[in-house]
């Protein structure tokens, strides 16, 4: 286990105020009904994710647990509840046709503009914790930037862990009511002694490595390339690299392709093959964690699950993935949510995410900044 493994795990925060999410439903309803615009910044990445595991976030408190002083945090943005579903289920996967339409009326933009493929993804979870008497959540966070070019060269991928921090305005009160310690105990976690963790909203650590020759699951650049726009000619392609893969069904497996370095023609396509599998399901229109308007949509059967959080050990959530309604890009990848209450922990709250912040080709060059090689200790 290393930290680029971590990334394959979540992270979370709460939803937006209910006056944010009305302002994007807004906009969510106007761009379904107009044509795609150009690519924005803050929109999505390649989601490298799978589910988080209760191994894994105990190996990321042991990381976040030894960090060193770092300046107290600031206030986050007070959230609210996700909004409720306005999509009936008979009509739900034509929505995806729809997108597709929009995103082929781009299919004459070119497919790339750089020497550098970029991925850029913010990844949040919130984690109970006691100071003193009181308790309050925090967040934990780390960004993860991939730089890939074409040659396999000059490559890298960077983790930087960014904060830990109250999660709330609220959680701040009770962190400073209990004297702004810098170490908090958290609470609930899967080991005897819950370890101390050091409150600080300044970045601590950067590790960075070379990404893998294949890094688009088994696909290359090049098998990306040769992909048809044609749906029967994908299909048959996608079940090709399917079942040379393994693992996961093929909705999800075709899903990735959203956020992959393709042309729009070839997005398009892969829209309507997920929109005519079973196992796919467009749900809700939704808020994301970073307050982006987009469509609830599951690749796969049975996403509710149980996990910890704080005392109970078996509150109820269950998967998202979000998609933007006018690219078809992945907003949010692997994001889960309260379908219950617990103790410091509202239903409809996130509980981990990973935000797809950037996708795109550049040409700024892949050197990391003040990072450690993934094989060097950490700093104390």
């Amino acid at each position: 286990m290393d930290e680029f493994d971590l990334l394959a795990r979540c992270f979370p925060t709460t939803p937006p105020s209910p006056e944010v999410a009305e302002r994007a439903h807004a906009r969510l309803t106007a761009v379904m009904s107009e044509p795609s615009g150009r690519l924005r910044r803050r929109q999505a990445l390649w989601p490298w994710t799978v589910a988080a595991t209760a191994g894994i976030i105990t190996a990321v408190i042991a990381l976040i647990a030894s960090l060193t002083p770092a300046p107290r945090p600031a206030a986050r943005q007070a959230t609210g509840t996700v909004p409720p579903p306005s999509l009936t289920p008979a009509d739900a996967n034509k929505t995806l046709l729809r997108i597709a339409d929009s995103v082929a009326q781009r299919a004459n933009q070119p497919n790339r503009t750089g020497a550098y493929w970029r991925l850029q993804q913010l990844s949040d979870t919130l984690m109970r914790v006691k100071a003193g008497k009181r308790t309050f959540n925090i967040l934990a966070g780390y960004r993860y930037n991939l730089w890939l070019p074409i040659d396999q060269r000059n490559s890298a991928q960077v983790l930087r862990y960014e904060y830990v921090r109250p999660a709330t305005p609220a959680d701040e009160q009770i962190w400073r009511a209990a004297g702004s310690p810098l170490m908090v105990h958290r609470i609930g976690c899967l080991i005897k002694n819950c370890p101390l963790m050091r409150v600080t909203n300044a970045p601590w650590d950067c590790v960075y490595e070379r990404p893998p020759k294949r890094p688009f699951s088994n696909l290359t650049f090049e098998d990306l390339a040769a992909l048809p726009a044609d749906l029967d000619e994908l299909r048959k392609a996608m079940r090709e690299f399917w079942q040379a893969d393994n693992g996961q069904s093929f909705g999800f497996f075709v899903s990735r392709l959203l956020n992959a370095p393709i042309s729009p023609a070839v997005r398009a396509t892969a829209l309507r093959l997920l929109a005519e599998l079973p196992t796919t399901e467009v749900g809700e229109q939704i808020i994301d964690p970073l307050g982006r308007p987009g469509l609830t949509v599951s690749f796969n059967k049975s996403e509710e699950f149980s996990n910890r959080f704080g005392t109970d050990d078996a509150v109820r959530q269950r998967y998202i993935t979000i998609l933007d309604p006018r690219t078809g890009i992945l907003l949010t990848d692997f994001a889960s949510i309260a379908t219950e209450s617990a103790d410091g922990l509202a239903r409809d709250t996130y509980v981990q995410y990973n935000a797809l912040e950037e996708m795109g080709w550049t040409n700024n060059k892949s050197e990391p900044q003040d990072c450690r090689q993934k094989t060097q200790p950490r700093p104390s």
